[in-house]
């Protein structure tokens, strides 16, 4: 009893310094925005009254403090997920959605070129049949339905995917789109969520190596390479993400669900390994090393997070 009496004290007396906006209200929204703490937001204040920060792309004291604070961040965050640099690469985007609005545009389904092929031949096949797939779970975020809008016209099939299915042959039923009768060898990609938006359940992490050995039953109609798109989101605001034991290939979240502020900034992990299967076109600010208004011509930072 003592033990309770005294852990309901600090408790309240926590909640009462801390969440002075929580008084008289009970917060049930905690998956959807976590609560940001007093001390946080003082401590940011505290943060922009005390430095100068400037534009990170410019050459000036300012600049080099927001470069620094960007970096030293960036490390913080690997490290909270039991990653490095070495491994994979932070690259901040405005929340998990455009982290997988991101993946949708730039995500390439076609494999590299073999030894000795034509650039012309394969890309004249490439017209005339997409490869690759896109797969996604059932019980998925909306953001997710979205990805599959924008990749209508770059992959052989898209699939949605109840749980019971994964391990089935035969998923006829659970294909949206099919633009042929056989699927051309590609890269195919598998979105799911580590913990559900609607009901709170936990999904295997298990899943991404045995989507990348090809191990689920549905993946048999498929040959190519396998990715990972993990959606983090709602898990990392109560549970933590081993990147150092699941290593999926791409990972989305947003900081807002962890910290509660600021919102508007969230993170697309990409694994080293398998970087090069973004291809970006769109470039803006200061993204690119060098570009031209007259000409089409560009180049981008060589740095993932920079581009």
């Amino acid at each position: 009893m003592a033990f309770v009496n005294m852990y309901n004290v600090e408790i309240e007396s926590r909640r009462d310094n801390e969440f002075p906006q929580l008084k008289g209200c009970t917060y049930v929204e905690h998956i959807g925005a976590t609560l940001y703490s007093k001390s946080q937001i003082e401590a940011y204040q505290q943060e922009l009254l005390s430095n100068l920060y400037g534009n990170p792309h410019s050459r000036s004291e300012s600049s080099r403090l927001s470069t620094d604070a960007v970096d030293q961040i960036r490390f913080w965050l690997l490290e909270h997920f039991n990653t490095s640099q070495e491994e994979y690469t932070l690259v901040f985007t405005a929340n998990c959605t455009a982290a997988l609005k991101t993946i949708a545009e730039c995500f390439t389904f076609s494999q590299p070129l073999k030894d000795g092929e034509k650039a012309k031949d394969a890309l004249s096949q490439m017209k005339n049949s997409q490869s690759g797939c896109f797969c996604y779970l059932l019980d998925n975020h909306t953001s997710v339905q979205g990805m599959r809008e924008c990749l209508n016209d770059k992959t052989s099939a898209i699939l949605c995917l109840p749980e019971s299915e994964l391990y089935n042959k035969d998923i006829s039923k659970s294909f949206i789109l099919a633009q042929q009768d056989s699927y051309n060898a590609g890269n195919c990609l598998f979105v799911y969520p580590a913990q559900s938006n609607f009901s709170g359940r936990k999904y295997p992490l298990s899943w991404i190596e045995a989507i990348r050995n090809q191990e689920l039953g549905f993946q048999n109609q498929f040959t190519g390479n396998w990715f990972t798109v993990l959606d983090a989101a709602a898990l990392v605001c109560t549970s933590p993400l081993d990147l150092g034991v699941h290593k999926p290939d791409f990972v989305t979240l947003s900081f807002y669900k962890m910290f509660g502020f600021p919102t508007g900034l969230g993170a697309l992990l990409v694994k080293n390994s398998s970087a090069a299967l973004l291809k970006k076109t769109y470039f803006g600010g200061g993204t690119v090393a060098a570009s031209s208004a007259t000409e089409r011509f560009h180049v981008f930072r060589p740095n993932l997070a920079e581009r």
